[in-house]
């Protein structure tokens, strides 16, 4: 029977994903989640006492010992996601007055976070691309991006593209700008091999660079 106090990989997927929701939290919000992760890790400081005590008096292999091991490492694990979480979530730059933003995370095809990933905020109209802005991603992967709403083509479409020195397209997803007022689109992309990507495009000049954090 599994432990209900050890964290699943089903629970600690949902955890990490918390660096992808929470784009427009609150100072309160960020501050209640870091006591969660405080709690959590009080609670792993307790058990390591219980574990040391346990081993001493039943030794290390003792079931006992496994179980109260495993509740601790599962409290530094939670402790440790929902501080990643926060700490990412408080990396988002958020929409000035009068601009729109757009959020994201770039991975890996095998789960790691990309770094100082260049992406590019693409606007599509009559068959001609526009680079409206480019930023790089942190050291989390992730990335902000704000545009004047003067800037907003309502006729154009809209995509996050990552290209590799040769103009071979990396990552792509549409993004909608300038839709429901309030709405903070979130984008997470995965980088693929640059021998599968499509050719390159041919691409218009960026306006202006943009203001990004991280």
């Amino acid at each position: 029977m599994t432990d209900p106090n050890i964290l699943t990989p089903r629970m600690s997927a949902a955890v990490d994903a918390l660096g992808n929701r929470l784009s427009s939290i609150e100072t309160r919000q960020a501050g209640l989640l870091s006591a969660i992760g405080g709690r959590r890790r009080r609670d792993a400081a307790r058990l390591a006492i219980v574990e040391r005590e346990l081993a001493a008096a039943l030794g290390e292999k003792a079931p006992e010992v496994a179980r109260v091991r495993g509740q601790r490492e599962a409290c530094v694990a939670l402790a440790d996601q929902v501080a990643s979480a926060v700490e990412r979530a408080r990396n988002f730059v958020p929409a000035g007055t009068n601009e729109e933003a757009v959020f994201g995370s770039i991975q890996t095809d095998d789960g790691r976070h990309a770094q100082n990933v260049v992406v590019r905020l693409i606007a599509m109209s009559d068959k001609t691309e526009t680079v409206v802005r480019e930023v790089k991603t942190n050291r989390t992967g992730d990335f902000s991006i704000q545009i004047p709403r003067c800037e907003i083509n309502p006729k154009a479409t809209w995509k996050l593209v990552v290209r590799d020195d040769l103009g071979a397209t990396l990552a792509s997803e549409p993004v909608a700008v300038g839709g429901t007022k309030g709405f903070v689109p979130f984008v997470p992309l995965t980088l693929r091999d640059a021998g599968t990507a499509p050719a390159p495009q041919k691409t218009m000049p960026r306006r202006k660079s943009a203001k990004s954090k991280g």
